[in-house]
Order: C-alpha cells, then structure tokens, then sequence
C-alpha cells in the first residue's frame, strides 16, 4: 500500500505539483536550473542523470534516476530498473512498474493496431503499424505474441504483407517485423535477411517517406 501511494504520489506530482530537476551529468556546465533549461531546449535529444524533489504542503519525497528526451516522441523518466515514466507535452502516456511488462501498452492487438494503416500496393493488401519504445529488450517478453496476432489478423482479413514498425527512439532505428504471404517483399526492399520474422534497419523512423516508399518501388518492379 506504501509503494501505490509512492508511485500516485510521483505522478500527480509530475502532472500538477512543481518539479525541480538538478541535472548533475550533462555535457555542459551550468550554473543554475535556469541555464540548463535554456541550454535545453535548443537539444533534438539528450539524456541526464537527474535528481527530482516533489514537494507539497505536507511531505517531499526524491527520486534519483535518468532522463531521456527526444524532441519529436517525448520524455522518458527512468527510476530504477521497476519504475519508468513516459510523458509528451507535461502528459503522462505510459507508466511501467512491472519489469514484465512492455512499456508501452499490454496487450499484442494494442500494440498493433496503436498506430496501423492499411495501404493497396500493386493489388496486394498491406498493413504497416508503428510502435515506439525507448528500449529494446522490453519489448522482446511481448515479440512472440506480437507476432502470433499478426499473423491471426494477416490471414483473417487477408492481408499479403503485414509490418510493425518498432521504433526505438534511442538507437534511431527500427526493427521491421513482416509476416504474409508476401513478406519477402521486405528483405527485396530494404536488402536484409528476415529471421524470425524481423530485421533491425538503422535510420528507419517515418513509415509514410521510409517504408511505403521502398515497399511500393520493390512490389512494383
């Protein structure tokens, strides 16, 4: 009960109350939080060691953890290996706690159809979703479950190619997982091997400019 108490704590605090965040390893020196926040903004992304106190008229409570950025996908707040926070835009999106869990969201159909869209390349039905996570090795306790449902729905609603696109926002890359009859289409597109249903291509972040494009030229030729 203390623990639940704890982690409500930290977020109502990191959504309403007042945080005061000391940034103790970036690579510039700063006199005051001021500077670092001016400093800051100019970044696309950084990561820090960070020292949070959440005070309000009864209690403070501190946190010491890491902090990732990235100006496009949001903040990662990192407090030990149990508890990470993700947040956009002063809104919490996601918050982990079991280290069994993806950090995203639970369930393999929400992870895929979080962000799909279904496109007609060529007469053939394709689907490509995209889901963004900020560590890798989170999502693999989910990767086979993952895959199990694409390939359900890839036959039920007959699609010839279905992707996921799991983005991770700190490598700046994605891992391509394909399943259908025509899944070979990716290794022709972006000339890598499929094992196990997926290949990691670095660089890959856009599905409209980096994905659709080679899979359109490559089902076309």
């Amino acid at each position: 009960m203390r623990r639940y108490k704890v982690r409500k704590k930290l977020i109502l605090g990191i959504m309403s109350f007042a945080l005061i965040i000391f940034f103790s390893s970036c690579n510039k020196n700063t006199k005051n939080t001021e500077e670092i926040i001016y400093y800051l903004k100019d970044l696309n992304s950084y990561s820090c060691n960070v020292n949070i106190s959440i005070k309000n008229s009864k209690e403070e409570i501190k946190y010491s953890g890491k902090q990732f950025y990235h100006v496009k996908y949001g903040d990662r707040l990192d407090l030990g290996e149990d508890e990470i926070i993700f947040y956009k835009q002063n809104k919490i999106v996601s918050y982990k706690y079991n280290p069994e869990l993806i950090n995203l969201i639970e369930q393999p159909q929400e992870i895929l159809n979080e962000d799909f869209k279904t496109f007609n390349i060529s007469d053939i039905k394709v689907g490509v979703g995209q889901v963004q996570i900020m560590d890798s090795e989170e999502f693999k306790c989910i990767r086979q479950d993952v895959v199990d449902f694409m390939e359900l729905k890839s036959s039920e609603e007959e699609f010839g190619l279905m992707i996921l696109m799991v983005t991770d926002l700190l490598k700046e890359g994605s891992e391509l997982i394909a399943v259908g009859s025509q899944k070979d289409i990716v290794s022709k597109a972006f000339g890598v091997n499929l094992i196990d249903n997926g290949t990691y291509v670095p660089g890959i972040l856009s599905r409209k400019k980096q994905v659709i494009p080679p899979l359109t030229a490559a089902m076309s030729s």
